[in-house]
């Protein structure tokens, strides 16, 4: 992959691949990553589409799939910050807590690791000495959830920080849609109410009605692959052509930006598979 999202989230991946190797005493390259995550930042002004791309495609071969799902989660949570308003200090200290909040996980799997890791992830973090004292405490929060049914200390509403549930949301996300449909676990983080209202509604604002990666039928049959969204018009994507309006496949994908096209609109979802195949925790 040769685009610049897609170079960005691989350099990405790259720095992080090596992080288990570190637990237990050695240094943590903070400044390095710091400096990913505002490149990262400045990404979505220059190539938003992308960057949703990259993160839509399976992981290169020899990623590490612990490292591949931080990248997903962190340009999702900043996207979430992005649409709170954050400002720029927030944002990367947003970032780089979205880069090892699941550090725990290198232990290995198992259902008492599931329900430790947060604890394991978080002691991690603070020996390392990271550049915010919110970057362990997301660690440690990210699976609260609003009405106290998340874990580990069933903490409820204002008790969890903010940078953890805009990384909570990013991380099940992001999780799911590798292997359900991106619409439906849009619907389905909507219905739940697990997370604050500001955090879903900017969600929403990020990643629309109709996400990235996810497929559509067009009022005129054509169908389409969603590659990038309109913040300001959810209901007009920017969508990749596959078929013309008989079913009939293109000999090249064709990209429309809905907001430039008054006749053609998103009719319905029609997206029974997921946007990848699954990799990560």
């Amino acid at each position: 992959m040769t685009e610049p999202g897609a170079t960005l989230c691989e350099r990405l991946a790259a720095l992080l691949g090596p992080v288990p190797t570190l637990i237990g005493g050695r240094a943590f390259p903070w400044a390095p990553l710091e400096a990913l995550v505002d490149e990262v930042l400045d990404g979505f002004e220059r190539t938003s589409a992308a960057l949703w791309e990259a993160m839509a495609r399976p992981a290169a071969p020899g990623v590490d799939p612990l490292a591949d799902h931080h990248v997903r989660t962190a340009v999702l949570a900043l996207r979430l910050g992005r649409a709170l308003g954050y400002a720029p200090a927030e944002l990367r200290a947003l970032g780089v807590a979205a880069c090892v909040f699941d550090v725990g996980r290198a232990a290995g799997s198992g259902p008492a690791l599931d329900r430790d890791h947060p604890r394991r992830s978080a002691a991690i973090v603070a020996a390392w000495q990271p550049p915010a004292p919110t970057v362990a405490t997301v660690a440690l929060q990210h699976h609260e959830r609003a009405a106290g049914q998340g874990y580990p200390a069933g903490l409820r509403g204002d008790a969890i920080h903010p940078h953890a549930a805009v990384v909570g949301l990013a991380d099940e996300y992001t999780r799911r849609i590798a292997t359900e449909s991106p619409h439906g676990v849009v619907r389905a983080i909507v219905r739940d109410r697990a997370f604050p209202a500001p955090v879903v509604r900017a969600f929403l604002q990020a990643v629309s009605v109709f996400p990235p990666g996810s497929l559509v039928r067009l009022n005129t049959g054509e169908r389409g692959r969603v590659v990038d969204v309109n913040p300001s018009h959810p209901l007009r994507p920017v969508v990749e052509l596959l078929t013309d309006a008989r079913g009939a496949p293109l000999a090249a994908p064709r990209r429309v930006n809905l907001l430039d096209a008054p006749f053609r609109c998103v009719s319905r979802p029609d997206d029974d598979r997921p946007t990848r195949p699954a990799a990560g925790p």
